[in-house]
């Protein structure tokens, strides 16, 4: 029969008859070998044991009951009117309820960003290390990720300059994840500014996904960069997985930040092209709607979780400095950082997946690929390990790195 596959994706769909081995086939093959793999880079909250408020899951259970079952419920009102509550009171950005756009996720705030903005052939800058999606969506609708370094020693900070260069007239927009997933930075006033100032002498937007805000450190928040956005338009994504422990509940938002309205016709494009990106469930909307209400009570619910996160951190900052060989830059925000294995850039190993392939099958111990974010020769951690599982799973990174460097 003939290839039915869509041809759009801007790469060869046939397969390579002998793949070299990837992580996931390790992981496959030790499973039917009855070993067990300690994961040590999750993302998921409730997996790791932090569940959704009690008084938020009353609030979807009172909807199913109340009847808030229809197509009017998934995009009720209050929804966007508590988001825009919530971005007010937090972030310190107005946005019109009007101008908010709930959706199943944030990365559909990103797909819906790129079904009103991209045609084939533009162009999108990003800073690494870049969430894998970015770059997965843009290649899906023919368009190029232009990619541009970090500097990893000033905390994974942009390198604006390089961002400067890499606009063209094909450019639309810049887009950052702050705080990052996967370094753990958090961008700076001074760099947000720089980003503004570059978007606005070239008459672009930024999209910035703010899924991790209210995640840092040593700071109290990220600042959203449409706070300090006065000309330039900013998409903002952002939603409820994480600051309200539902990952798999399915509810995010695209903000459209435009004070000066210099895009009208784009605000009515993404209401035209938002029902291609799915709907809420209804329950979960109203739900949604009161939870955002509430944000203040659902921020001090989830302190105990930041608290861990920060503790956890802090030893694994201390714990890599003990390893010969690993280097990590002191993650700021999000749950994750991203250590640097020196070996793995060609002295030992070829790569990152070269590393980790051999690292799992010896101490049956899994990290993400820096890889998969751009940024070969690193491999991303997460801090939602338990902190038994963390222990175990470094002293035996350290066995491997003694009995191989």
């Amino acid at each position: 029969m003939k290839d039915l596959r869509a041809n759009r994706w801007g790469y060869d769909f046939k397969e390579n008859p002998a793949p070299p081995p990837t992580l996931r086939q390790t992981q496959r093959a030790l499973s039917q070998e009855g070993k067990s793999v300690l994961a040590l880079a999750p993302g998921d909250p409730p997996a790791a044991g932090y569940p959704p408020p009690q008084w938020l899951m009353d609030a979807v259970n009172q909807a199913m009951k109340d009847g808030r079952h229809g197509y009017r419920d998934t995009r009720t009102a209050e929804l966007p009117i508590g988001i825009a509550k919530f971005e007010k009171e937090f972030s310190g950005v107005h946005y019109d309820p009007g101008d908010i756009f709930p959706v199943p996720s944030s990365t559909s705030a990103m797909v819906l960003c790129y079904l009103a903005l991209l045609d084939e052939g533009d162009e999108i800058i990003s800073p690494e290390p870049i969430y894998q999606q970015y770059s997965f969506f843009a290649n899906y609708y023919k368009t190029k990720m232009v990619k541009t370094n970090s500097f990893e020693d000033d905390r994974w900070q942009p390198d604006l300059d390089a961002i400067r260069k890499a606009v063209t007239d094909k450019t639309k927009f810049i887009i950052i994840n702050n705080p990052n997933n996967p370094s753990g930075a958090v961008y700076d006033d001074k760099t947000l500014k720089g980003l503004i100032d570059i978007a606005g002498e070239n008459e672009i937007m930024i999209f910035s996904d703010e899924i991790y805000t209210f995640l840092t450190f040593d700071i109290p928040q990220a600042t959203s960069v449409a706070k300090l956005a006065k000309d330039v338009p900013v998409m903002l994504s952002n939603g409820m997985s994480k600051l309200f422990n539902i990952t798999g509940w399915g509810l995010g938002y695209l903000a459209y930040h435009d004070p000066e309205d210099k895009m009208p016709e784009l605000r009515s494009a993404i209401r035209m092209l938002r029902g291609y990106c799915g709907r809420v469930a209804s329950p979960v909307a109203v739900a949604a709607a009161y939870g955002y209400q509430n944000w203040k009570r659902a921020m001090e619910e989830v302190q105990p979780e930041v608290e861990d996160i920060r503790r956890r951190r802090d030893w694994v900052v201390k714990r890599i400095a003990e390893i010969d060989g690993i280097n990590l830059t002191t993650p700021e925000g999000s749950m994750f950082g991203l250590p640097d294995c020196v070996p793995a850039h060609g002295d030992v190993w070829k790569d990152d997946v070269d590393f980790l392939v051999q690292l799992m099958k010896e101490e049956l111990i899994g990290f993400v690929p820096g890889s998969n974010y751009y940024s070969l020769g690193h491999f991303r951690v997460g801090f939602l390990s338990s902190d038994e599982n963390l222990r175990i799973g470094f002293d035996k990174l350290e066995k491997f790195m003694k009995r191989h460097t």
